[in-house]
C-alpha cells in the first residue's frame, strides 16, 4: 500500500513537470465546445513543440553539424558538388 502511494505521488509530480495533466485528462463534455477543443489542441501543440525543440537541439542539429564536419574533413574539392545541381 505504501509503495503504491509513492508510485502514484511520483507519477503526479512527473505529470505536473511535463504539463501532461491538462489535455488528455479533459472530460469528453469539454471537447463538445469550441473553447474546449481549442484548449485541447493548444495543449497538444505545446507538448509537440516542446518535444521537437528538444529533439532538434539534442539530436538533429548536432548530427547535421557532425555530418558537415566529416564532409569537410574527408572530401576533396573535386568530390564536392558545384552549383550545377541548383536549377
Amino acid at each position: 500500500m505504501e509503495a503504491e502511494g509513492a508510485i502514484s505521488a511520483s507519477e503526479q509530480r512527473a505529470a505536473r513537470r511535463v504539463g501532461s495533466q491538462s489535455g488528455s485528462d479533459m472530460p469528453t463534455q469539454a471537447l463538445r465546445t469550441a473553447s474546449g477543443i481549442q484548449s485541447y489542441q493548444g495543449n497538444v501543440v505545446e507538448r509537440l513543440q516542446y518535444l521537437l525543440e528538444i529533439f532538434c537541439n539534442m539530436v538533429f542539429v548536432p548530427t547535421l553539424e557532425a555530418f558537415l564536419e566529416m564532409c569537410a574533413d574527408h572530401l576533396t574539392k573535386e568530390q564536392i558538388p558545384t552549383d550545377s545541381y541548383r536549377n
